[in-house]
Parts: structure tokens; C-alpha cells; sequence
């Protein structure tokens, strides 16, 4: 609708001053796009406009200013609105994510520290920026971090890298990470902290080759290590040589006899238990089977391991294997081989000569330990 003068009188008081003044003006629709009426707009001016057709075309101008401001303001807001609820989604979703999430920028400042993180490690991200090297906070070791930051590329790896961090409390963590350098160079860390499956792991690993009832290696095991320890000692990586103790239980079938299986097998404990209580540097034990069992000396010539096996068979002789069975005592007899540092000799023949030599500490009377290529001799 146009008024081409006086609309001032037709809408207001002689008492509203320069609105009842007014001369011309306009009343425009404004409209949905479905035709529906969405609101009206009405302009006002102080002086005549003699051409309809003027007026007609402000309105028009301006009722297409006013939708076009509306519909811009309306995505606008719908956007914004949208967009605030994503990044809203999102900062939940990377707080709260099972996996660990942080980012350093090029200063060596954290900007990025998830709720897994914090779980995980034991910081906060204040804390963190609080030192000068956060990183040395999980990696004390200078050569280790120093592996750690050349381990990030520009590009994400195929495959995830295995690393060591510790932890607030000072605790050992096994974890795998993806690291990424940002464009702003800043780095993305992505990971997962696998300490429990690792643990888990270890833990099948070491029952695969552990003697239930003694706790000793099981055959497997103490085979195996033997063979490591002879391919050390051939590469001179043991410098004073090797030895290693073949030992079986003396009369061990009466023990069966007398007092029945059960109490074999805690004889068979006890001594396991007092074989690996004092042993030698690197020493490690195993149950070859049955009442034998094999003892691995690195660094121990003929004579150190003689007198270690004196020294068990001593305590071993004064413990008590059950309480009441005051009349039970242990014995073993024990041979003996030793290897010079770079001598060369399969497993299968080491285990041929400690068998030659407790097989002559059993034929010459029991209790005793007898040194491969020596004339035996009686243990204390």
C-alpha cells in the first residue's frame, strides 16, 4: 500500500509531533517462499513522493534487502547452531575416547590432552606444561626420546610403534603409537595402551615353559636357554666361560614308596625352591623331567660352580622338606661340565658329558658331584 502525502494524519496526533508530519510512505508484505504472509514492514518519510511507481519500487527493493537479510541470518544461525552442537559432539567424543589423544605444538607445549591420557598416565594437561620437556616426563632416558621425536613423519605410518612410557607413579606402561607432524608443525599422537595384554602375554609365555610343581623352567625352557647361553659363550659375550650342573635326587623312588606321591612331589618343590633361592649371577634353572634338573652358570668356571652345589646341597641337607617328617631328607647327586669363553660345543653334546658325569657320581656311591673328565669325588 502507498501513500503519496499526508499519512501522517491518518495514523497519528496533532500531539506526536513529526509523525503527524509525516507525508509519504510505504506497507510491505514480506512473504515464505509457499506465498504465506511471514510479517509486514512500513516506511515513513517527511516529504512527498508525487510517483506511485517510486514508491512501489522502494518497496520492492526493500522488502528483497529485508528477505534476503532474513534467509542469511536464518542459515546463518542454523549453521551456527549446528556447528556448535558438532564441535560439542566431538570434544565428548575426544575427551571420553577409549584411545589415547594428545598433541604438542612446535614449542613442546601440550594442546591437546584426553581423558585417557590423564587416566592413563597420571597428568594433567597443566601439569604437563608446567616442565620445560614434557616428554621426559614418560621417557627419562635422553637416547630413548630422542627416538621417540624421530619417529614422527609427515605422513601416518602403516604400522604402530611399540614404546615405553612411564607413567606418574613410576610405573612401566606398554603402548602403541601413531605420530603425525601437522602442517602448523605441531604433532598428533594417537594411541593405545596394551599393558595389560602385554602383561597377559608374558604371563602365557613364562607358564609355557614354567614346571608347575617346582617352578623351575620345564624342559623346553631350560633346552632353550642352554642353547642361547652356548651361542653367547661361542661370540666370546661371556668372558670367563660357562658351566653348566646336571642334578638328580637321590633314592627319589623310595620317597614315592614311603610316603607316597604327594610328598614326592613336595620333595620335588622344596628342592626346585632351594636350587633358584641363591643362585649365581645370570643362573637360571629347569626340570629336564622326572627327578633331573639342569642348572645354567654363566661365568662360572668348574671350580665357582662346585662350590655353589656344595653350598646347596649343605642347605638343602639342614631344611626340613614337611613338618613331621623329620626323618625325610633330600640328597642329589650332580655332574658337572665347563665351557671355556668362544668354545664351541652343540647342545646335545654338552648334554651327553653332564650326563656321563652325574652317571659317575650315581655309580660311585651318591651325594656327590663330579666334574666332566675328573676323578669324582665325594660332596660334603
Amino acid at each position: 500500500m502507498v501513500w503519496e502525502h499526508g499519512v501522517g494524519k491518518h495514523f497519528f496526533s496533532q500531539s506526536e509531533g513529526n509523525l503527524y508530519a509525516l507525508e509519504s510512505a510505504v506497507l510491505g508484505k514480506l512473504r515464505y517462499q509457499k506465498g504465506d504472509v511471514a510479517g509486514y514492514f512500513f516506511l515513513a518519510f517527511s516529504h512527498r513522493f508525487y510517483s506511485q511507481k517510486l514508491l512501489r519500487n522502494i518497496s520492492a527493493i526493500i522488502s528483497s534487502a529485508i528477505k534476503e537479510y532474513l534467509i542469511k541470518h536464518s542459515v546463518n544461525s542454523f549453521f551456527s547452531n549446528d556447528k556448535q552442537e558438532i564441535v560439542a559432539q566431538y570434544t565428548t567424543l575426544f575427551f571420553n575416547a577409549p584411545i589415547l589423544i594428545n598433541s604438542f605444538s612446535a614449542e613442546n607445549r601440550c594442546i591437546l590432552w584426553n581423558g585417557e591420557c590423564q587416566r592413563l598416565f597420571g597428568w594433567s594437561k597443566d601439569e604437563l606444561n608446567h616442565f620445560p620437556d614434557p616428554l621426559a616426563l614418560f621417557y627419562p632416558d635422553l637416547a630413548v626420546r630422542e627416538r621417540v621425536r624421530a619417529s614422527v613423519t609427515t605422513v601416518p605410518g602403516e604400522k604402530m610403534q611399540e614404546w615405553y612410557p612411564i607413567d606418574k607413579n613410576g610405573r612401566v606402561l606398554t603402548t602403541l603409537w601413531s605420530n603425525i607432524l601437522l602442517p602448523d608443525h605441531s604433532i598428533l599422537n594417537i594411541g593405545v595402551d596394551i599393558t595389560a595384554r602385554k602383561r597377559e602375554e608374558q604371563r602365557l609365555a613364562r607358564k609355557a615353559i614354567t614346571d608347575d610343581l617346582t617352578q623351575c623352567l620345564n624342559r623346553a625352557g631350560i633346552l632353550a636357554q642352554l642353547n642361547e647361553i652356548l651361542l653367547r659363550n661361542r661370540h666370546h659375550a661371556i668372558q670367563n666361560g660357562m658351566s653348566v650342573v646336571m642334578f638328580d635326587l637321590d633314592y627319589f623312588k623310595s620317597i614315592n614308596d614311603r610316603w607316597g606321591h604327594s610328598v614326592g612331589d613336595i620333595a620335588l618343590s622344596c628342592f626346585g625352591r632351594e636350587l633358584q633361592a641363591h643362585p649365581l649371577p645370570g643362573m637360571v634353572a629347569g626340570r629336564l623331567g622326572g627327578e633331573e634338573f639342569l642348572a645354567i652358570l654363566p661365568a662360572a668356571d668348574s671350580q665357582l660352580a662346585w662350590r655353589f652345589i656344595e653350598q646347596f646341597r649343605q642347605r638343602l641337607t639342614n631344611s626340613q622338606v614337611m613338618p613331621g617328617y623329620y626323618d625325610l631328607r633330600i640328597s642329589f647327586s650332580a655332574g658337572i661340565i665347563s665351557l671355556r669363553s668362544g668354545e664351541v660345543m652343540p647342545v646335545s653334546e654338552v648334554l651327553k658329558q653332564v650326563d656321563e658325569a652325574l652317571y659317575g657320581a650315581k655309580r660311585n656311591g651318591r651325594g656327590m658331584s663330579v666334574i666332566a673328565g675328573d676323578t669324582p669325588a665325594m660332596g660334603s
